[in-house]
């Protein structure tokens, strides 16, 4: 036991190393450092799998590194920059970033160095980005803090749902202690961990067949990322299988896409004015399309229409 509290604790100092020291180190240091952290960390996933041991002190250990890794500054690529000019371009310039590009603020620090492209987000994560916005206001740190905490949470929820449905140290173990886990995803703040966790809630809720459930919290997560919705296929697969009545995958799906666009629809009359485009205007890839052409209303459309959408909730 002591044994493996110490093979990890070596595996998170490895990553937390490069968290906190990457600028100061040479790229060959960091290299090593990180592969010995996956080594250390499958090596210990190995052991957990063959004789388990308590979970407890494995999680007190991936909670350490969590917070370092919130701590710290981020020291790779990070969209953090990009979260904070959609959310304050609706919180405080009450314009629409699906159609208003960050460029149109050239005298705002906080869209500086910001791609110039409109947002490539959901509905779901840009109206947080709105409330992260208006408590933070214009202080980096605030939004560092809100985005990289949020990413740490929604990996530990994953941590605790794998736990719950498998019971199992080693899965623990092999994502916790991942360097690229703690090193990217929560430094980084990315909103990746938030579609992780839909995706993994959706594959148990199709495990025990409740395949309304699994649609809905696939839509959920395509209403942070529409790429989500490719971890649609095997649900509507596994339903179709089981039973040839009409799929309730796509009941789901449905109910939480338009919740979300009405829900969007509400934020921008109130936020944005008369800004009258929404998120129908983001286009979806031509490979998606006739996936969601039953529940959508027309191919290249993000989401159905308000009306169609408020009809189908009862509205």
């Amino acid at each position: 036991m002591t044994n493996r509290v110490l093979e990890a604790s070596l595996s998170a100092g490895c990553t937390a190393a490069v968290i906190l020291w990457r600028p100061h180190l040479p790229s060959l240091a960091c290299a090593l450092l990180v592969f010995a952290a996956a080594v250390l960390a499958i090596d210990l996933a190995r052991r957990e799998y063959h004789a388990p041991s308590p979970v407890a002190p494995i999680g007190c250990v991936i909670a350490a590194l969590f917070v370092v890794a919130v701590a710290a500054a981020p020291h790779f690529p990070t969209d953090i920059g990009s979260y904070a000019a959609e959310g304050r371009m609706i919180a405080h310039y009450h314009e629409n970033p699906y159609v208003v590009q960050p460029t149109a603020f050239p005298h705002d620090p906080m869209f500086s160095h910001i791609a110039t492209a409109t947002t490539p987000y959901g509905p779901l994560f840009v109206g947080s980005s709105a409330a992260v916005a208006e408590i933070a206001g214009t202080d980096a740190t605030w939004y560092r803090l809100a985005y990289q905490s949020a990413a740490a949470v929604a990996i530990g929820g994953a941590l605790v749902l794998l736990w719950c449905a498998r019971r199992s140290s080693a899965a623990i173990v092999l994502v916790g202690l991942h360097p690229v886990v703690a090193g990217m995803v929560v430094n980084g703040g990315h909103n990746d961990a938030f579609v992780g966790l839909a995706l993994l809630a959706a594959v148990l809720a199709a495990e025990r067949k409740r395949f309304a459930v699994s649609g809905a919290v696939v839509a959920a997560a395509m209403l942070i990322k529409l790429t989500a919705g490719l971890a649609l296929v095997p649900p509507r697969s596994a339903r179709r299988a089981s039973d040839p009545r009409p799929d309730r995958v796509d009941r789901g799906a449905r109910a939480v896409l338009g919740a979300g666009h009405v829900a969007f629809d509400s934020l921008r009359k109130h936020r944005m004015g008369n800004a009258h485009v929404g998120v129908e205007r983001l286009p979806v890839p031509s490979a998606l399309a006739p996936a969601f052409r039953r529940w959508r209303g027309h191919p290249t459309r993000f989401a159905c229409h308000r009306r169609r959408s408020a009809a189908r909730l009862g509205w």
